[in-house]
Order: structure tokens, then sequence, then C-alpha cells
């Protein structure tokens, strides 16, 4: 329901990071207008060479999860059709890259800002 420059950034944010949906971060920082603009603005020059997709699937290469056991759920007693559940599916998918991307390059802001563009600062006398 977003509209104006929210839904522009909306619109970038889902066609930069590949991605169907907003996960609740991005809608959180839409509540004031500049966190959203000045977050996007920070983070989308980290896409330019696909650094934050290389980095979350090293990082998923390099962390050792937890192998849970199937669950025995039979969806057709908890009224789930096939569509529902590939949609489910679907979803969750991603939720799950939305937000490993947003660990990623949220991560690097609170180290330090990556820079938009290159400035030479020069010290104080």
């Amino acid at each position: 329901a977003a509209a104006g420059k929210t839904a522009l950034i909306f619109s970038d944010i889902r066609k930069t990071m590949q991605i169907p949906i907003l996960t609740s971060i991005w809608r959180g920082l839409a509540a004031d207008q500049r966190d959203l603009t000045n977050t996007w603005k920070n983070i989308k020059p980290m896409y330019c060479n696909n650094i934050p997709v290389r980095t979350l699937e090293s990082v998923l290469q390099k962390t050792e999860l937890p192998k849970l056991k199937k669950s025995k759920i039979a969806f057709d007693k908890i009224d789930i059709n096939p569509d529902e559940l590939v949609n489910l599916k679907n979803v969750i998918k991603a939720y799950n890259r939305s937000n490993g991307l947003n660990f990623v390059t949220m991560s690097s802001l609170i180290r330090r800002p990556y820079p938009t563009e290159h400035k030479t600062i020069e010290k104080p006398n």
C-alpha cells in the first residue's frame, strides 16, 4: 500500500535484491522517509558486484546449522491444498533470502557505512 517515493524505493529494493516481497525491516524503516531513504542509499551500492549474495553464500557454507527432523504433518488434514503449500514455501524462501541479505548488508552498515563515492578527507592541522 506504499505510495510516492516509498513505493519507488520499495520497487527498487525488490528489483535489486531479487525478492518478490519486502520483509518487515523495510516496512519499519518506511515509518520515517529519511530512515528508509538513507538506509537504502547506503545499502544499494553494495549490490553493484553481487557482494551481499556472495557473502551470504559464504556465511551459509561456513556455518553449521542444526539438522531438524522432518515434520510428519499431514497437510491434507490441516486443509492446505498443494497450491497453497507451494505459495507458503515461496514466501518462506523469499523471507530467508531477504533476511539473509539484510543481515549481511545492515551488519556492514553498523561496522562502517559503505562509501557511495570516494572523498578525500583531509586531516586537521
